[in-house]
């Protein structure tokens, strides 16, 4: 009888393990988030990619593809500067051949129509500038942020499980004498899959779980009795 007693236990036990590992594997995983590189996406159709190269030099960039720029124009100055560039890119100011007459603008923002969980763009700024970009998810009149990077490398790009729909990015220049400016290309953006929900069997087994370890406990104390 005791043999049997500490036998069902450790079945017990064992089973109670499985059952645990089974149902917190079906939990999704908490959020994280890091710096990410070109090779990073998935690539088209998942990936969408806006290259500027629809966009007026001098023009506001406006919305493009559901993402919507502020402080951000058409450009061509930086042409052969930028990585992978065409004839087109953006910039943020109108004319970044006369910093003086038209200032760079900080923060530039990018709105998307739907939440995001990857961006990323080629970057040019001047060097040393301090680039501070922030993943923000807005709903209604609330803003969290999500995650905030300082960054500066010739493609910067970012990944957070947790979802956004706003990317803001301030530029300090890195001297009195410099301007903080800022161009970019090939803009990049994906959703990826959303977390899968606990399902109904989870439940299940969390709660036979729970009845599992009740019984375990008092096999136990039978057990300790008996011995």
């Amino acid at each position: 009888g005791t043999l049997f007693v500490k036998a069902f236990s450790m079945k017990t036990i064992v089973l109670s393990n499985a059952i645990a590992a089974l149902a917190l594997a079906a939990v999704a995983l908490p959020a994280s988030a890091g710096t990410i590189g070109p090779g990073d996406f998935s690539g088209p159709p998942t990936t969408k990619v806006i290259d500027f190269e629809s966009t007026t030099a001098g023009q506001p960039v406006g919305t493009i593809d559901g993402v919507t720029f502020t402080n951000l124009w058409g450009s061509n100055a930086f042409v052969g500067f930028l990585p992978n560039s065409g004839t087109m890119h953006a910039a943020n100011s109108p004319d970044p051949g006369n910093p003086s007459i038209a200032p760079p603008t900080s923060p530039v923002t990018m709105s998307f129509a739907s939440p995001v969980n990857l961006v990323g763009w080629d970057s040019l700024a001047n060097p040393g500038s301090r680039i501070t970009v922030d993943l923000i998810s807005v709903k209604g009149s609330s803003q969290t942020l999500v995650e905030q990077f300082v960054f500066s490398t010739p493609f910067m790009g970012f990944e957070n499980t947790s979802a956004f729909n706003l990317v803001n990015v301030h530029v300090v220049a890195p001297g009195a004498n410099t301007q903080p400016a800022l161009a970019l290309d090939n803009f990049r953006f994906e959703t990826t899959a959303a977390p899968v929900p606990l399902p109904p069997a989870a439940y299940m087994g969390l709660g036979l779980l729970a009845g599992i370890g009740v019984l375990a406990r008092r096999r136990r104390r039978a057990a300790s009795r008996t011995l």
